[in-house]
């Protein structure tokens, strides 16, 4: 059994709210490693949400809109 288009773009939605989630914490813990005076640990860390937003950016892509054509209702 396929799922429809709604399931999908759901499941993406939710991907997408969980990088976004992630992403948030990156940002809590290069706060953090400013603040340590960490900047090894900085870079690091802005490598992963540079990452990250890409793989935000390519799921979000994935969106299939309504008015497309379902081909597995």
């Amino acid at each position: 059994m396929e799922l429809t288009q709604e399931q999908k773009n759901i499941m993406i939605e939710a991907r997408l709210l969980e990088y976004r989630g992630r992403l948030f914490n990156i940002e809590m813990d290069m706060v953090a490693a400013v603040a340590a005076d960490d900047h090894e640990a900085h870079h690091e860390l802005q490598k992963s949400a540079e990452g990250l937003k890409k793989a935000y950016r390519a799921v979000e892509g994935m969106i299939q809109h309504a008015d497309t054509t379902d081909t597995t209702a």
